[in-house]
């Protein structure tokens, strides 16, 4: 196989460090892997500077605002990081000549359907963390021509942290758990999901994906399998979202199609019960 070097921004945070470390294992390929101490996507002369040094084949750009509460308090940092940001990486890419694969999320949509999102319906965000993540979007589609684009869902893994690991220190400390039951979507191993960014980068199939383990749940389900699974006496008890205190609303559905996996040819993902326990059985 032909050696790559591939770049790969907000490596410390828990999607970047995945990828990183499941890239890392093929000797063929050289992985540059950068935190925010390294680059400052917000600073366009600094990315540039950056990307032209290495002169990476691919771009991994990973790096994100992704603290939902926060970007309602400060929409300035959460379009500075998530729309700008992106424009300068896809800017800096090109002018390389590298691949450039955006993730974004769930959150580009309305949260009000029935029915997965498909890749090609219509965004409409209903948050600022969502509005400046399909500003990203944007410039990627219009700055760049050799593009992925890869939505995700209820991202957990090794590394940050996720309602798996807020369910299991909640688990261990409280005799009962109270979750939600109206939020409905699927959840996504980041190990999975680097599994699948390292298929797509190894073609030519540009264009808009959705990523995500099969199936779906509500949070209460999740939160009961992840119980189920640890082998956990702890009770869990379903409430509706009225019920909380919730700053920003999270979409009640965000179920996602894998419609431009299945058109290309890549493998379908495992069902979200399977990555839960391969992910706990690591953990235990």
């Amino acid at each position: 196989m032909t050696n790559r070097r591939i770049l790969i921004t907000g490596s410390k945070g828990q999607l970047g460090s995945q990828v990183a470390e499941f890239l890392k294992q093929y000797e063929h390929d050289e992985v540059v892997a950068l935190g925010r101490e390294q680059l400052d996507v917000r600073v366009l002369e600094s990315v540039e500077k950056v990307i032209n040094e290495h002169e990476p084949d691919v771009v991994i750009h990973c790096g994100a605002y992704t603290d939902v509460d926060g970007a309602e308090k400060d929409p300035d940092q959460a379009f500075a990081v998530n729309a700008y940001g992106t424009r300068n990486v896809a800017i800096a890419a090109r002018q390389v000549g590298a691949k450039l694969v955006y993730v974004s999320t769930d959150f580009v949509f309305d949260g009000e359907s029935s029915t997965p999102y498909m890749e090609f319906d219509r965004p409409d965000p209903q948050t600022i963390y969502g509005q400046s993540k399909r500003a990203g979007e944007v410039f990627v589609q219009q700055l760049h021509n050799e593009f992925f684009i890869v939505r995700t869902s209820w991202l957990y893994g090794d590394r940050g942290h996720h309602f798996v690991q807020k369910i299991l220190d909640r688990a261990h400390a409280q005799p009962y758990l109270e979750v939600v039951d109206d939020e409905t979507g699927c959840p996504t191993y980041t190990y999975d999901l680097a599994v699948f960014i390292d298929q797509l980068i190894g073609t030519r199939a540009y264009g808009l994906y959705h990523f995500s383990n099969a199936g779906s749940c509500s949070r209460f389900e999740w939160a009961e399998k992840i119980v189920q699974l640890s082998r956990l006496e702890t009770a869990v008890r379903r409430i509706q979202r009225t019920q909380l205190k919730v700053r920003t609303p999270r979409p009640m559905y965000s179920v996602l199609s894998h419609q431009s996996l299945e058109a290309n040819g890549f493998p379908k993902p495992r069902r979200w019960e399977e990555a839960l326990y391969h992910y706990l059985h690591r953990q235990l």
